[in-house]
C-alpha cells in the first residue's frame, strides 16, 4: 500500500508539471498583448517596457519557463494582471464556493445515479430498466451549459422556485440548480455503470445462492449487488470528478457563482496570463489528487489492484 501511495503521489506531481508546462507554452501561442488586454486600453510604450521587465516578459522563453517553475516550487503563482492580487490568494478565496458546488453535484450524481442504475438492475426488464438507456443517452447528449440555461429559464424565470443567480453562504436555494445542472451528465454515467455492474454481480454464484436461500429486497441488493460493484463504481467516480471540474466553468458563469470557473473565464477574456496559468494548474492538480484518493480507496477494497 505504501508503494501505491508513492506511485499516486508521483502521478499527481507529474500532472502538476504537465499542467504547468502546458499552460505556460499554450499562452505563448495566444495572439495579442496580455498587458494591453488586461488594462483594456493601449499602454504607453515606455510604461509597457517597464511592466514587461517587472513581469519578466522581456526574457527569452526558456528563461521565463525556468523562472516560472522556480516560483511554482516556492508556491508563488504570480500576480493577476488585472487586479494585481496574488493568484494564489485569489484561487484560495474562490475555492470554497467551487468546492461546495462540486461536492453537492458529486453527491447528487452518486446518489441519483446509484438509485437509478441499481433499481434498473434489480428489476431487469421492468419500466426503469427499459427507460434508463434512453434517459442516460439524453442526459449525456446535453452539455452542462445548455442544461444550466434550461434549468434557469424554467425553474427560476418561469416558475420562480429558485434565485436566478448569485451566491449566499449557507443558503441552499442558490445551490440547488447549479448543482443539478452540473450533475446531469455524471448521473447518466453513474447510472449506466451501476446498472451494468450490479446486474453482473447479482448473476454471480454468490447472488444466485443468496436468492436460493431466500435473501430478498434491500439486503440482497446491498450485500450481493452493490458491494461487489464498489470498485468499478469508485473508478467511474474519478471520471465523474473530472467531468464536474470541467463543467464548473460554464455553470458558474450562467448562475453567477463566484468560484474558480467564473474567475477563470474572466481571466481568459482579459488575457490575464498568470491567472489562467494558475487556474489550469489548480484544476489539474485537484482532479489528479481526487483521482489518486479514489484509486487508493479502490485498492483498499480490492487487494488485487495493489502492486
Amino acid at each position: 500500500m505504501v508503494t501505491l501511495l508513492f506511485k499516486q503521489l508521483a502521478r499527481v506531481l507529474a500532472v502538476a508539471w504537465g499542467a504547468a508546462t502546458f499552460g505556460f507554452f499554450l499562452l505563448l501561442l495566444v495572439p495579442g498583448d496580455p498587458l494591453a488586454a488586461s488594462w483594456g486600453r493601449p499602454i504607453d510604450p515606455q510604461r509597457r517596457a517597464v511592466w514587461r521587465a517587472q513581469l519578466e516578459l522581456d526574457q527569452p522563453v526558456l528563461v521565463r519557463y525556468t523562472l516560472y517553475l522556480e516560483r511554482l516550487a516556492r508556491g508563488d503563482l504570480g500576480r493577476s494582471l488585472t487586479t494585481r492580487e496574488p493568484v494564489a490568494t485569489a484561487l484560495l478565496r474562490r475555492a470554497a464556493p467551487t468546492a461546495q458546488l462540486v461536492a453537492a453535484a458529486f453527491l447528487l450524481a452518486l446518489g441519483l445515479g446509484l438509485a437509478l442504475g441499481a433499481g434498473a438492475a434489480f428489476h431487469p426488464g421492468g419500466p426503469l430498466d427499459r427507460v434508463l438507456p434512453v434517459l442516460s443517452a439524453l442526459l449525456l447528449a446535453v452539455p452542462s451549459f445548455l442544461a444550466a440555461y434550461l434549468l434557469l429559464l424554467w425553474f427560476s424565470v418561469r416558475l420562480g422556485w429558485a434565485p436566478i443567480s448569485g451566491y449566499v453562504a449557507g443558503d441552499l436555494s442558490y445551490l440547488v440548480l447549479p448543482a443539478l445542472a452540473l450533475a446531469l451528465r455524471p448521473i447518466a454515467l453513474v447510472a449506466r455503470t451501476a446498472r451494468r455492474e450490479v446486474r453482473t454481480a447479482l448473476e454471480l454464484d454468490a447472488g444466485r445462492a443468496a436468492r436460493a436461500r431466500g435473501c430478498r429486497g434491500l439486503r440482497l441488493l446491498l450485500q450481493y449487488g452493490l458491494a461487489p460493484a464498489a470498485v468499478p463504481l469508485l473508478e467511474v467516480a474519478g471520471a465523474v470528478v473530472s467531468s464536474l471540474l470541467a463543467g464548473t466553468y460554464f455553470v458558474e458563469f450562467v448562475f453567477g457563482w463566484p468560484g474558480l470557473g467564473q474567475w477563470t473565464l474572466r481571466a481568459v477574456e482579459s488575457l490575464d496570463i498568470f491567472a489562467i496559468q494558475g487556474a489550469v494548474l489548480a484544476t489539474a492538480v485537484s482532479s489528479a489528487a481526487l483521482h489518486a484518493g479514489l484509486s487508493l480507496a479502490a485498492s483498499g477494497l480490492d487487494p488485487r489492484r495493489r502492486p
